[in-house]
C-alpha cells in the first residue's frame, strides 16, 4: 500500500470514487479541473489516516464546494488551496480554518490561534454539522456540560 500518492497533472474533474486507502497520509492532487468533492466517496471512511491534501491549482469555485472536507474535520494537518478561485472569496481563510480544527498549515501558512478563534466567532458549527456534514443524516444536538435539563427532559436525571 501507498502512504502517498501524487496524481499531479492528470485532468481529474471530480474528487470521488476512493477506495479504501488504510495507510494513505498524503494526496496530492494540484493543477487538475477539480471543481467538486463528493463526500460520500471521498471522506475519512475510505482515507482514514489522510493528514495532507493538496488541490492547488484546481476549480474550486464557492466557500460550499469546501464543505465535505469538513469530514476529515481533526483528521486534516495541512491543506493548500491556493491558486483555486474560491481563494479570493471573502472570509475564505477563516472559513476554512472553522471547518477544519485541526489544521496546522493553510496555504503553506501557519494556522494561528487568533484565527482559529475569529473562525470559530464568525463560523459557528451548526447543529446537523456536528453529526458529520449535514446532508440526509438528520440533525444533531450539542450539549453543554451541564444542560441537564436539555438532556433529560421533564424531571431528574
Amino acid at each position: 500500500m501507498f502512504d502517498t500518492i501524487d496524481l499531479t497533472d492528470n485532468e481529474i474533474k471530480l474528487l470521488a470514487n476512493f477506495p479504501r486507502l488504510n495507510r494513505l497520509g498524503s494526496l496530492f492532487l494540484a493543477n487538475n479541473s477539480i471543481s467538486r468533492i463528493d463526500a460520500e466517496f471521498f471522506s475519512p471512511a475510505q482515507l482514514p489516516r489522510l493528514h495532507t491534501l493538496v488541490l492547488t491549482g484546481n476549480r474550486l469555485l464557492d466557500l460550499g464546494d469546501l464543505k465535505p472536507l469538513a469530514a476529515f474535520k481533526t483528521q486534516l494537518k495541512h491543506l493548500s488551496l491556493l491558486d483555486n478561485p474560491v481563494v479570493k472569496k471573502p472570509h475564505y481563510r477563516l472559513f476554512v480554518i472553522s471547518r477544519l480544527p485541526g489544521l496546522k498549515t493553510l496555504d503553506f501558512k501557519r494556522v494561528k490561534r487568533v484565527e482559529v478563534e475569529e473562525a470559530q466567532k464568525m463560523f459557528p458549527i451548526e447543529e446537523e454539522e456536528v453529526e458529520g456534514g449535514g446532508g440526509s443524516r438528520g440533525k444533531g444536538k450539542v450539549f453543554e456540560i451541564g444542560d441537564t435539563e436539555a438532556a433529560f427532559e421533564g424531571g431528574e436525571p
